[in-house]
């Protein structure tokens, strides 16, 4: 199998305080899986709050380290995401 392309991934989530369990679950599956991988992962500061062990990148600096983006929530979370990305 190929080493991907992708080696930095920003993780970003629903930042709402009264998220359910299954937030906190995928963020924590795929932040596992994404380092058994061997890839780097980057957190903002939703998903972050969810991983104990991380600390929050700022969204401008995830924007400028990260090779792919991986968004954890609903349309707004993705367009709020892709706005700080472009901004």
């Amino acid at each position: 199998m190929s080493a991907s392309v992708f080696q930095r991934i920003a993780l970003l989530a629903k930042s709402d305080p009264e998220s359910d369990q299954r937030l906190a679950a995928t963020v924590q599956i795929l932040y596992r899986f994404l380092l058994q991988h061997d890839l780097q992962v980057m957190c903002d500061v939703a998903a972050a709050d969810l991983l104990p062990e991380v600390t929050a990148i700022p969204a401008d600096m995830l924007a400028a380290q990260s090779d792919l983006a991986i968004v954890v929530g609903g349309d707004g979370t993705l367009l709020r995401s892709a706005h700080q990305f472009v901004h």
